[in-house]
């Protein structure tokens, strides 16, 4: 599954505010907003249509990665969301955010895998319970 409900393999950091950032392609510059960011991705709102495989490079305070799309949905009129795949070295990235959590941009996020087993876990005991009624 990918997108918006994928359960993520590493920790990711989220933003009380979309931070600003530009996501530089081949046809120009794209202002984003970056929803939350891990070593291997982040997840970006923005104004102007990418498509999945599109690459380019995304500059996001210190950081300035190679970067693909990966999946992009239509949130809204003329809102996107997309989830791009960064391609840099991990202690790169990951100083990066370092820096960000420092000046309190962002703060780590809830483990999706950990809620998601935990909402599988209820609705499984609600199943039980209606069957033993």
């Amino acid at each position: 599954m990918s997108g918006l409900d994928q359960a993520r393999s590493t920790a990711r950091f989220v933003s009380q505010d979309p931070v600003p950032a530009t996501f530089f392609t081949v046809t120009g510059a794209i202002s984003v907003e970056v929803r939350d960011v891990s070593v291997n991705g982040a997840q970006i709102e923005h104004a102007q249509p990418v498509r999945p495989a599109m690459q380019g490079r995304l500059v996001l305070g210190n950081l300035t990665a190679n970067a693909t799309v990966i999946w992009t949905r239509l949130m809204g009129p003329g809102r996107y969301r997309s989830g791009l795949r960064i391609e840099q070295s991990l202690d790169i990235v990951a100083a990066a955010i370092r820096d960000l959590l420092a000046r309190g941009v962002v703060r780590k996020g809830e483990d999706t895998l950990q809620r998601r087993e935990q909402a599988r876990l209820e609705r499984q005991l609600g199943s039980l319970a209606r069957e033993v009624q």
